[in-house]
């Protein structure tokens, strides 16, 4: 993420988003190839999957900071709360929706949990590479687990761009400053006005 951030000093947050989203998008086109015994090959797309998904993690909540800033430019109201909430909200509403879908196309196609003999107590991945202790699953279960960990995600990463650029959030350093202090000045001004009301 350190990286992101610094790129996101030198290029706008959008392209930053867009480019960290394209080399995410990548990985997982790749990653729908892989087969048993690619080991190299998937610790190098793990890699490079972690470090994009990065950026998908980073840059949305500061562009969030930035829509919040803007919104107060523009209406004068500060409402953190409520954006904040939610963009939580809609973040945990996804991951419950995506988890119980999961569950739910897996069990119907046939997914049965691996034996305790296959897997447990081994600690060896290579044992699992080579074939040896490899659980089986129907051909529709591995098909799906294929599709959801490569074109869904895809397909959502393309939708999230095209709204990036689709609305960015750009202004002027020097603006927003201004617009600040005049909306600071406001406040002094009204809360001023209270206070004097009061005495």
């Amino acid at each position: 993420m350190f990286f992101w951030m610094l790129i996101s000093r030198v290029w706008k947050k959008h392209h930053v988003f867009v480019a960290g989203s394209a080399l995410w998008i990548s990985s997982m086109i790749v990653l729908y190839w892989v087969g048993p015994g690619d080991l190299n090959l998937l610790y190098g797309l793990i890699a490079a999957r972690g470090f994009a998904a990065g950026s998908a993690y980073l840059l949305p909540q500061s562009m969030l900071a930035d829509t919040i800033r803007l919104d107060e430019l523009r209406s004068g109201k500060r409402r953190e709360g409520l954006f904040y909430s939610l963009f939580l909200s809609l973040v945990k509403l996804a991951m419950a929706f995506s988890q119980g879908l999961i569950n739910f196309v897996l069990g119907y196609l046939g997914y049965h949990a691996p034996d305790a003999g296959a897997i447990g107590g081994v600690g060896r991945f290579s044992d699992l590479v080579d074939n040896s202790m490899i659980d089986t699953q129907p051909h529709g279960v591995l098909l799906a687990l294929r599709i959801l960990i490569s074109p869904v995600p895809i397909a959502l990463l393309l939708v999230a761009i095209a709204c990036a650029v689709a609305y960015p959030i750009v202004f002027h350093q020097a603006e927003a400053g201004v617009l600040l202090e005049q909306t600071d000045s406001d406040s002094s001004d009204e809360q001023g006005d209270m206070v004097r009301a009061s005495v």
